[in-house]
């Protein structure tokens, strides 16, 4: 899996705090596949790519209610 080799990568190199690294990778895909999501009038919950990128990553990185 190369999402999970690079998250290990990532530890290795102490780029990222060390995680259980499927975990990790099974989480990030589950929350890219919600940037495919629409909201039910069909319009996206974000305006372009880069917007949805953008908060998808943060709140992987960061979670929901950090500042």
């Amino acid at each position: 899996n190369s999402i999970e080799q690079a998250f290990l990568v990532a530890m290795e190199n102490e780029e990222i705090p060390k995680v259980n690294a499927k975990f990790a990778t099974h989480c990030f895909v589950a929350l890219v596949s919600v940037g495919n999501h629409k909201q039910p009038d069909g319009t996206p919950f974000f305006m372009d790519l880069e917007a949805t990128a953008n908060n998808l990553l943060n709140v992987f990185w960061k979670g929901f209610f950090v500042d």
